[in-house]
């Protein structure tokens, strides 16, 4: 049996959505945002696939 199968619900506990500090959201949303383009920029690579695989090669 894995963990979430042996955990039970408190149904009295707050829920997630009372938890969360949604006053900075859309603050914390824009930095992802930045971060994923700053991170596919980094990824891409001026070289084509070919030439990356015939540098494999080499």
């Amino acid at each position: 049996m894995t963990e979430i199968d042996t955990c039970t619900v408190n149904l009295e506990e707050p829920s997630l959505v009372k938890v969360l500090d949604t006053e900075h959201a859309e603050d914390v949303w824009d930095e992802l945002n930045a971060l994923a383009e700053a991170i596919g920029r980094a990824w891409q690579t001026p070289s084509s696939g070919v030439e990356i695989l015939s540098d494999m090669r080499r």
